[in-house]
């Protein structure tokens, strides 16, 4: 069973479902009533630090998607048919190359309904395991009718767009999986991706939702988190669809032609982000480290006192004085135990194994948080 967030490595896991022997949910139907069905565990964990969930007791390989008695989703839904007009010409519009030359990748393209909005496209390419495969061939689209694989996409180099709807979630390892899309399929070209919006399911309770086939419940947070990993310049990131799906378009453009600039400020704007979450979640946050680090850092995200009020550094001499500008009070590390703190920030990167040590020493059970770890 797996003990780390699979998004971002952190082992702060708490258990927010276990429930033992469950059927499969969307894949699970039976020809016959009381017909004898294999049963899974379901271990869902929440991530401290990214609020990624995830299924931990989900086996590798045990959802069977060739099955010929899988229903995959099909696009009935004339909204859902709306809805995926809008994001395909989107999609579109973001697009600079001549659409005569121009190709397109969905893995896991289902019945063909999305894929086959680029009709146009010098070339539509679907990975789809299921027998719903068939459908997306009769809509044209050039269907590869077998999980994903690099084999036999050499002859289409790689593409101009990419697609993974609902696909994600299933995957067992999503940051190696989007690692290889990146490496070697994407050429300076979009990645559009949507996911179920995991926030909205613990929002409203919907435990429901956590159903075995579905390795990852990803968050904003979480999502934005594992394509900033890979280096990814996010255009947008959306809650839609009455908020129950989140969608991502990005671009990568490689490694070596990456804007360092731009890839810093990506990174500010990630922590602002993730800071405003826990203010609004009523989070008590404190840093730890002030020396040159601690005061710039809050100084370059704006964070004053009036969000983050106590800094804890172990030098005495500093202890009772406040930062320039952004104002948090110095205190020493026995405050802490007082101030009881949710969250702990790492500032000095130079002595964070330590921080994090003492930290858990007294504060205990806690969120340590590494920015840049």
């Amino acid at each position: 069973m797996r003990s780390k967030c699979i998004v971002c490595g952190c082992s702060d896991l708490k258990v927010i479902l276990s429930v033992p022997d469950q059927p499969l949910s969307r894949y699970g139907l039976v020809k016959i009533k009381k017909a004898p069905v294999k049963s899974f565990p379901i271990e869902i964990v929440r991530c401290k630090f990214c609020t990624h969930m995830q299924n931990v007791a989900f086996a590798e390989g045990s959802v069977d998607y060739t099955d010929q008695e899988i229903k995959e989703s099909r696009t009935y839904s004339d909204k859902m048919k709306l809805f995926l007009q809008s994001q395909s010409a989107n999609l579109k519009g973001l697009h600079k190359t001549e659409k005569s030359s121009a190709t397109v990748l969905e893995i896991g393209c289902g019945d063909g309904y999305f894929l086959s909005q680029f009709s146009e496209f010098s070339k539509i390419v679907g990975f789809e395991p299921s027998p719903e495969g068939k459908l997306a061939r009769e809509r044209g689209v050039f269907l590869i009718d077998s999980y994903f694989s690099l084999e036999g996409l050499q002859e289409f180099g790689r593409f101009d767009i990419t697609i993974l709807r609902q696909v994600l979630e299933h995957i067992y390892s999503p940051k190696s999986f989007i690692k290889e899309v990146k490496k070697k399929i994407l050429k300076n070209g979009l990645l559009y991706l949507e996911v179920p919006n995991g926030s909205k399911s613990i929002n409203q309770n919907r435990f429901h939702d956590f159903y075995y086939e579905h390795v990852s419940y990803f968050t904003k947070s979480s999502l934005l988190l594992l394509l900033e990993q890979e280096a990814f310049e996010v255009i947008s990131c959306k809650s839609e669809y009455n908020e129950e799906i989140i969608t991502v378009i990005a671009r990568f453009q490689g490694d070596e032609a990456k804007d360092d600039v731009v890839f810093l400020t990506e990174k500010i704007k990630f922590i602002q982000a993730q800071v405003q979450t826990w203010l609004k979640e009523s989070k008590k946050i404190v840093g730890w480290g002030t020396a040159g680090n601690g005061s710039l850092f809050f100084s370059l995200l704006g964070i004053t006192d009036k969000e983050i009020e106590f800094v804890v550094d172990s030098d005495k001499r500093k202890q009772g004085l406040f930062l320039p500008i952004t104002n948090q009070q110095v205190i020493p590390p026995s405050d802490l135990v007082k101030i009881n703190p949710d969250i702990v920030i790492i500032l000095s990167q130079f002595h964070s194994d330590e921080i994090a040590n003492e930290a858990r020493k007294l504060v205990g059970d806690k969120v340590i948080v590494n920015f840049f770890n």
